[in-house]
């Protein structure tokens, strides 16, 4: 959480402009967007799960 909130522009493009980072040591990912001077996180997914069915409610 730590790089997020310093750094969140180091973090890979995914999608378009959405961006994606590995929570440790507690295996979710974070799907955020920055715009402008605020991150919007619009998904935690716990990366445990099969990549196919991760992102599947």
């Amino acid at each position: 959480m730590e790089s997020l909130e310093k750094e969140p522009f180091i973090h890979q493009k995914k999608y378009k402009d959405f961006r994606q980072v590995l929570l440790r040591p507690f295996s979710y990912h974070i799907i955020y967007e920055i715009e402008g001077k605020t991150i919007v996180v619009y998904k935690v997914v716990y990366a445990g799960k099969h990549p196919l069915n991760r992102y599947i409610k």
